[in-house]
């Protein structure tokens, strides 16, 4: 029965009502609007699906011409349509019949069955339903036609016998029934409708029934379930709230609409008030408006003006509605009595605001900006007397003021919240509302300076709006608007940087909204409205969407979303806003919103383009308000090459603006695109060529899927038919590159660790000699740092390593000989070793450490082992310049006995014990032989 897509929106709305508290939800899925049927006026639309519970599944559906129709938020429906609900679904369908009021409602059960019948009526077919309206709702059943005269009554049609019975809840019915005379039911009155068959004659027969104050009960609970279903969490933007939260406001609607049916006189009127003031805070202008008037009737006041408390309310009723004449002349009937009532100055505020949008939308920036600063003035003023108690001087300001009290349904709401403060807090964030159309003034006529100071200063006061009463939303969103307007800004004047920060503080705001209140409308159209200035269209057609959802009667976020669906999809973006023109208040039809939504619904002919080049097709089309559709080639001799052959839509269909035409152009013979996937550049080039082609763009892209230098994909892609000549592109895959990392002055270790980091691999590593880097660290690398280069190339080094030198041969020379060679290659002799040999002369040199002909830095200690035969002969070591200590030792290890003889510089020793004593000189002389034991003298001098 129902459309794939039609079950994932239902279940998304589903998803919507049955969400936590300061969750936010993401929207998916565009709302579905159903193109009208040709040559037919919708004569009324679904407003709202309610299901029995949050697990079960919607089950509505409208029924055209036998075919199923997705029955959805916003299904218009024209005559001879049926409507049809299951076992867990009640739908809400309003009038659009512009002579009578645009809010007439019919509440349709459960497991229903009706059909539009025309502009003015319905027929009943089995089911039960709830009309609410002035009188468009005129009702047909198998037997009889039902008038109505007032606002509320049920008919219930049985699904078996086919009897109806008629509850009247106001106003009056009248009857007409078959073979009867016409009749009248009024208030509080029932009566069943059926057949009645006496010797084998039928007769159509109704009778009265009782239980009727039962009957209107049971009306009222399954209507009270269907009419708050999806009703909003906050107040009307800009108007004092009248109930401090969602939930009392339900409870107030429960018992006040009891009350306005069921009640005495007394508890009529007061029911029919808080009514008004729930539907006032819903945003139902024309409930509103009804249920006032309704309190005025049954409260019948003496004096002339009716009381102040409830003209102010209804002059925002009126407001709200669209209504601004009417509302200006009520609210000034309550100022005439007191121009110190802080509601009725805000109301009067709120008026003039309207009407300097209004302007502004019209490009009246003069009138626009008076309007916007009257408002503030009557604002502030509101602001200020608000906090002020009235004194005996005057009586009717202090006579209003107890009454408002009263008139709030038990009053809970003054008491609990202090009224004061709510209504200076509104007050503030309706200044910073002022403060906002002057900012948009400004910087549409380019004031930017100017434009600046206003966002500042409305941030300021919705600053103090927040701090007077933290529970209000709107001084929330209208933070995030005067944020969203600095950032506008600062984008304007390239400050890229300050802009980014203004949109997401906006952004953040606007969140901050939706915690306190998932479902509202502003923080969603203000979130997608940011979300398009930062190019996230996606995320900003999501959040005009959910606002939609959430409250689908609002006009704005179906002109916000239209707009952004002009490109690319111009006739759902039609259907858009024709939702956005058949909600907008009348006196807001006045602007250039308004002109743009309507020439982008009204039809274009399309325009004839054949046998034009495909450049002036193209230039036609666009110029028709049109957009280019496909294009594509056709092969063909009875047409110049690269002319129109034929175009659809066809020329001269009326069609929406932005539809996109397509047009078939005449080609003469084709070529196939040759698949040079997976070859190499050169051999895709030979292949391209070869098919009669040329080689187009060659671009690389990255991946490690394909070999380094062969074709991922190609565009055209393989087998398309093309003209001889067509360029052909080609990607070329290209293997993920790096920066190469620096690793100069690094320890040849860390150096290591740095490139393996980085996806590369250590390639050569050779030492160079240098006395400008420590050694072992890197002097250079090749590629040099911040190179690209593909992932896992090699980095060869080059490390920092001290000059060499050569170990000299000083084997078989004397021990003198020897130190004097070393000491030549810029060594340094280590220590000597005497060593018993029979095969060397004796004091040569047998061995040496390092070897002859080692590369080893300079200074690098040289040991020597000097040849001592068995016969205890030695070699006397030199030990001239040595230190006391060492030589001792030296010849110690000789095997000979070291005699000092005389030190010298005795009495600087005394005074300085650091001093060390060199030798200057020793006998016998160093290099000669001696026996062992033999006795060495030496001369020793202080240093």
């Amino acid at each position: 029965m129902f459309h794939k897509g039609t079950w994932t929106i239902l279940t998304c709305l589903i998803t919507l009502l049955t969400l936590t508290p300061g969750e936010i939800p993401r929207a998916s899925t565009l709302p579905v609007i159903v193109n009208p049927p040709p040559s037919k006026a919708p004569v009324a639309r679904i407003k709202k699906i309610k299901q029995a519970s949050s697990l079960a599944k919607v089950n509505a559906t409208v029924l055209r011409d036998g075919k199923p129709v997705v029955a959805t938020l916003q299904t218009e429906l024209f005559t001879e349509d049926v409507i049809a609900t299951g076992a867990n679904t009640s739908i809400v369908i309003v009038s659009l019949d512009p002579d009578r009021s645009r809010d007439d409602r019919c509440l349709i059960g459960p497991n229903s069955r009706l059909i539009i019948k025309g502009a003015d009526s319905i027929f009943i077919r089995f089911g039960k339903m709830l009309s609410m309206g002035k009188s468009y709702f005129k009702v047909q059943v198998k037997h009889a036609y039902l008038a109505p005269e007032g606002t509320e009554f049920e008919v219930t049609v049985s699904s078996t016998d086919e009897s109806t019975r008629l509850v009247v809840l106001e106003g009056a019915i009248n009857v007409g029934i078959e073979n009867n005379g016409p009749s009248k039911i009024k208030a509080l009155g029932a009566i069943t409708i059926g057949e009645r068959v006496v010797r084998g004659k039928a007769s159509v027969v109704s009778k009265k029934v009782g239980g009727v104050r039962e009957q209107v009960q049971s009306a009222l609970d399954w209507t009270n379930d269907v009419i708050l279903a999806g009703q909003p969490t906050y107040s009307t933007e800009r108007i004092i709230p009248h109930v401090a939260s969602s939930e009392e406001r339900v409870t107030a609607f429960r018992g006040a609409r009891r009350d306005a049916i069921l009640g005495r006189s007394k508890e009529q009127a007061a029911g029919y008030e808080t009514l008004g003031n729930i539907y006032a805070d819903w945003e139902d202008g024309a409930e509103a408006i009804r249920a006032y008037g309704n309190a005025s009737k049954v409260n019948r006041s003496k004096a002339k003006q009716g009381p102040p408390v409830l003209l102010t309310n209804l002059a925002e009723a009126y407001r709200i509605d669209g209504q601004l004449e009417a509302a200006d002349k009520t609210i000034r009937e309550v100022l005439a009595l007191s121009g110190r009532y802080a509601p009725a100055l805000n109301a009067l505020g709120n008026i003039q605001l309207d009407r300097a949008r209004i302007a502004l939308d019209k490009g009246d920036f003069g009138q626009a900006k008076t309007l916007a600063e009257e408002a503030r003035i009557n604002y502030e003023n509101s602001y200020q007397v608000a906090g002020i108690a009235p004194d005996k001087r005057e009586p009717m300001l202090a006579g209003m003021l107890l009454e408002e009290a009263r008139s709030n349904y038990k009053s809970s709401y003054q008491a609990a919240s202090g009224q004061s403060a709510v209504v200076r807090a509104v007050a503030q964030a309706n200044t910073g509302e002022s403060h906002l159309v002057v900012a948009e003034i400004a910087r549409r006529e380019g004031r930017l300076p100017d434009a600046r100071r206003e966002y500042l200063a409305a941030t300021q006061a919705f600053d103090s709006s927040k701090k007077l009463y933290s529970k209000y939303p709107y001084s929330v969103t209208g933070m995030g608007q005067a944020l969203h307007g600095q950032g506008i800004i600062a984008r304007s004047t390239r400050q890229t940087r300050q802009a980014d920060q203004f949109l997401g503080q906006a952004e953040t705001q606007f969140k901050e909204a939706l915690d306190q209140h998932k479902d509202m409308v502003a923080a969603y159209v203000g979130l997608g409205d940011v979300n398009r200035d930062q190019g996230r269209e996606q995320d900003a057609m999501a959040n005009y969407t959910l606002a939609i959802q959430f409250h689908p009667d609002n006009p704005a976020p179906y002109y916000s979303l239209a707009v952004l669906l002009e490109r690319t999809n111009p006739e759902q973006a039609a259907n858009y806003f024709r939702s956005y023109l058949r909600m907008e208040r009348e006196s807001f039809r006045q602007g250039e919103k308004v002109k743009h939504a309507q020439e982008s619904v009204t039809g274009i002919k399309t325009p004839d383009v054949l046998k034009m080049t495909l450049e002036a097709a193209r230039e036609a089309i666009v110029r028709s308000g049109l957009t280019v559709g496909r294009t594509r080639d056709e092969e063909t001799d009875q047409y110049p090459e690269g002319t129109i052959i034929r175009q659809d839509p066809a020329p001269g269909q009326m069609v929406s603006p932005g539809t996109p035409l397509n047009v078939f152009v005449a080609r003469r013979s084709r070529v196939s695109t040759p698949d040079v996937s997976k070859m190499t550049l050169e051999a895709a080039r030979e292949a391209i060529v070869r098919s009669g082609l040329t080689v187009g763009r060659t671009r690389d892209e990255e991946t490690d899927q394909y070999p380094e230098g062969t074709i991922i994909r190609q565009d055209p892609a393989p087998g398309q038919m093309v003209s001889p000549g067509t360029p052909l592109n080609v990607f070329v895959a290209r293997r993920s590159r790096v920066s190469t990392p620096d690793v100069s002055k690094m320890t040849l270790e860390a150096a290591r660790e740095a490139i393996v980091r980085s996806g590369l691999t250590v390639g050569r590593t050779r030492d160079e000699e240098t006395d400008q880097y420590e050694e072992g660290t890197i002097i250079s690398q090749d590629p040099s740092p911040g190179q690209t280069v593909l992932q896992g190339a090699t980095i060869n080094l080059v490390v920092a390593r001290r000059s060499r030198v050569r170990t000299p041969n000083v084997l078989n020379m004397t021990l003198e000989a020897a130190q004097k060679e070393i000491a030549r290659s810029g060594l340094t002799v280590g220590q000597t070793t005497a060593q018993e040999t029979d095969e060397y002369k004796l004091g040569t040199i047998i061995s040496q450490d390092p070897a002859p002909g080692q590369t080893v830095p300079p200074g690098t200690l040289v040991n020597v082992f000097v040849a001592r035969n068995q016969s205890g002969m030695v070699v006397i070591p030199d030990v001239i310049n040595k230190r006391e200590f060492d030589a001792i030792r030296m010849i110690q290890e000789a095997g000979l006995i070291p005699q000092v003889v005389e030190r010298r510089g005795a009495e600087r020793a005394q005074k300085d014990r650091k001093v060390e004593y060199y030798v200057t000189s020793q006998d016998p002389p160093g290099g000669r032989g001696a026996k062992q034991k033999s006795e060495v003298r030496l001369w020793l001098q202080a240093r």
